[in-house]
């Protein structure tokens, strides 16, 4: 799940039960190569400005005013990393110029769309390749679909979409960039009607390893294409546009239900029996909070496309009885249109979802890690769970564990038809740890350590499959937990249109 809260990721954290509404994170992208540390950028090589004048974007290199402000990530755990240059990449053929460049100086490199990477992979000690600039959208209401550039941010694309009365199905992050999202997978709070953002997935033009600009889809380039929806980005090239099918939303309403802790064990239970079962048009998470100081909390949300007694009705179970009385109860009819952008954060304007200076977002600072669950979690993992959030109210990080309900249409596409095999789970589960730039590396480590900790305590009862969007630097066997029956397959695409490891990282697939 990647959404924000009202504000941020970080407000709506540390929000009391009581406070205002808000979401945590639904879905980022895990868009690039592996950062390679240092305090200080390598010399670059004398030949920069020879490409510069070739581009039609722009280089920014260490000593430019715009160097901080362009090399950072969303998440400030990356901050050290000081590329050699940054390339702002205008069209397809800078990317081809910029990347057949870093080839011949033996430079690594690092595609961004958003910057949003959970393991910092879209930055690197070597040249970025930045899309960002590359964001225009071109709406086409007769099939309809929507042609994205691959910078563009998932806001910007909701807001041309809501003149139309049409949604894409992704992340409610407001500032995910559309192309990591969408190939690692791109989930949101529509997905279980119209699936993933992969799997409205028609077209992605990309620039390969040996600077081939191609068009992919159902008929050209197929086995790349399928790579592409659900493969993950950053690993098979740098994608320069996507194609997506988008749909009409007529009527849409929203809820909130949040209680005191007492009543969580209760509610997550009665949520995993609820969630995954119900009609495809609602889609929902339930989630786990704490913080230092203060007591934890439970809330579940989600969006409904469809009116607001339906919805009142569908309820009923998660409002019984024996759970105990929410200490906020919201159920409310609105458009789709402000249901998003409150998801987002931004309810005036669309400029507001940014990160400043042009609008109010803040970066954050957090790490993650993820599962899938297969079969209902019995109360002995679900106390595991609270153990660990309730221990956040003596710990310096805050955190939370988000259930994001699967079933509904993305059962409905076979685990080996796109790279994303992940098809069966009842529900994900992601585990968040927050930070503050000013916490020690005593406290930093003491954040993973309780992450993972309590990560392996609960692999009794998980599947072993992890979301490739949350992608995890810490996690041991990443390849089967993110690819599943559909790795042989994709190594085969990777060995294919990369064969010399260009785009590597972390957490890239080997060549073979």
């Amino acid at each position: 799940m990647t959404a924000h809260g009202l504000t941020s990721r970080r407000t709506f954290l540390t929000q009391t039960a009581a406070g205002a509404l808000g979401v945590a994170l639904l879905d980022a992208c895990g868009d690039a190569p592996a950062p390679l540390p240092g305090t200080a950028p390598a010399p670059v090589p004398d030949d920069i400005g020879a490409l510069a004048r070739s581009l039609q974007g722009t280089v920014v290199l260490p000593k430019d005013d715009a160097y901080d402000a362009s090399r950072l990530l969303y998440n400030t755990r990356f901050d050290a990393v000081h590329p050699q240059a940054i390339v702002k990449c205008r069209s397809p053929g800078d990317v081809q110029k910029a990347l057949e460049w870093a080839r011949r100086n033996g430079i690594h490199i690092a595609a961004r769309s958003g910057g949003h990477s959970y393991g910092g992979f879209s930055t690197t000690s070597g040249l970025v390749l930045d899309v960002r600039d590359m964001a225009q959208i071109e709406v086409d209401t007769t099939e309809p679909t929507v042609l994205v550039g691959a910078g563009a941010a998932l806001i910007d694309i909701y807001d041309a979409l809501f003149a139309h009365g049409l949604a894409l199905t992704a992340g409610t992050c407001p500032t995910v960039g559309i192309a990591g999202h969408a190939l690692g997978g791109g989930y949101g709070l529509i997905s279980r009607k119209f699936g993933l953002a992969s799997d409205n997935l028609l077209e992605v033009e990309l620039v390969t390893a040996a600077g081939e600009l191609l068009t992919c889809n159902d008929e050209e380039h197929t086995d790349l294409f399928w790579a592409c929806r659900g493969g993950g980005g950053g690993q098979f090239g740098v994608v320069t546009s996507l194609k997506l099918r988008v749909h009409p939303v007529n009527e849409a309403s929203y809820f909130i239900l949040t209680w005191d802790w007492p009543d969580a064990a209760k509610v997550v239970d009665a949520w995993q029996a609820w969630a995954p079962y119900a009609p495809d048009e609602l889609t929902s998470l339930c989630g786990l909070f704490g913080r230092p100081g203060d007591k934890p909390w439970v809330r579940v949300i989600g969006t409904y496309l469809g009116p607001v007694a339906a919805l009142a009705q569908l309820l009923l179970p998660m409002l019984a009885p024996g759970l105990g009385t929410p200490t906020k109860q919201v159920v409310e009819a609105d458009s789709y249109e402000n249901i998003t952008r409150m998801w987002a954060g931004c309810e005036s304007t669309a400029a507001a979802c940014h990160l400043a200076p042009q609008g109010t977002l803040e970066r954050e600072t957090y790490r993650a890690k993820s599962d899938y669950v297969t079969e209902p979690l019995p109360a002995a993992a679900i106390d595991l769970m609270m153990q660990w959030v309730a221990a956040r109210a003596s710990a310096t990080a805050t955190g939370a564990i988000l259930l994001d309900a699967y079933g509904g249409a993305l059962r409905n596409v076979a685990p080996d038809a796109t790279a994303f095999v992940h098809r069966d789970p009842l529900f994900s589960c992601q585990y968040l740890g927050y930070e503050r730039p000013t916490d020690t590396p005593e406290a930093q480590q003491e954040n993973r350590e309780g992450m993972n900790d309590m990560y392996a305590s609960l692999r009794p009862y998980m599947s072993g499959a992890a979301y490739q969007n949350y992608i995890d630097p810490d996690l041991a066997d990443w390849q089967h937990a993110y690819y599943g029956a559909n790795l042989p397959r994709l190594l085969e695409v990777k060995a294919k249109y990369d064969p010399e490891n260009v785009f590597r990282f972390a957490q890239s697939l080997p060549v073979v």
